[in-house]
């Protein structure tokens, strides 16, 4: 038999485990909402530690510092911070994003011709259609995360997909707006909302019942 404070306990934790789920779904729905703008200008001296080093190897692969984008949600919502690179050279961006303490990157290609090509090196949830690619590369090395992402590019140049030629702040602030409104993420967040949901009424019921039995 349960205790009423072993009962109450786990009733708390669903609840708080409840409210972070909404949080999560209202996150989703307000995505469309995201307003992306520049925060700094071009000056590398200043960056942190971390993102220095990452910058560094970055620079020794062609890459520009271009500035800091800020990508702020409504209401109470933490806004995203990245650190933004260019390169026409390797046809794409290079963005350094600070996830779970842990200051991670992903090479961003977006086409004339509509197609989206992310790869991350552990961000990023993979998508695949026929326009629409995401992909993690599980690695610390920049080179290895690159070299995949430029073989990505080959092959969609390959299948008549136009590049840009010039890289830089206008089309980043238009390549983050673009993904955030392509149909394949939207659908993406959809399916997640409903698992949470799910997830959700399955968490209530539960506490229903836990709470049933000692009635």
């Amino acid at each position: 038999m349960i205790s009423k404070i072993t009962t109450f306990l786990i009733t708390l934790l669903i609840l708080l485990i409840t409210l972070i789920l909404i949080k999560q779904i209202l996150r989703n729905l307000l995505i469309k909402y995201i307003k992306s703008s520049w925060i700094s200008d071009k000056n590398s001296s200043t960056l942190p530690a971390e993102v220095k080093i990452l910058s560094e190897i970055l620079n020794s692969y062609g890459f520009e510092f271009i500035g800091i984008k800020s990508e702020k949600f409504p209401f109470i919502f933490k806004e995203n911070i990245e650190w933004n690179f260019s390169s026409s050279e390797n046809i794409c961006f290079a963005s350094i994003v600070k996830f779970n303490e842990k200051h991670l990157f992903y090479f961003y290609t977006p086409f004339k011709t509509g197609e989206i090509l992310i790869t991350a090196n552990g961000i990023f949830t993979e998508i695949k259609t026929q326009k629409f690619f995401t992909s993690n590369v599980i690695s610390q090395s920049i080179n290895e995360v690159l070299i995949f992402h430029k073989r990505k590019i080959n092959e969609l140049i390959s299948n008549s997909s136009i590049p840009y030629e010039k890289f830089d702040r206008k089309l980043r602030l238009d390549a983050t707006n673009l993904f955030y409104s392509a149909k394949e993420y939207r659908n993406y967040l959809r399916r997640t909302n409903l698992y949470l949901m799910v997830t959700i009424f399955l968490l209530i019921f539960s506490a229903v019942i836990l709470n049933k039995n000692l009635l």
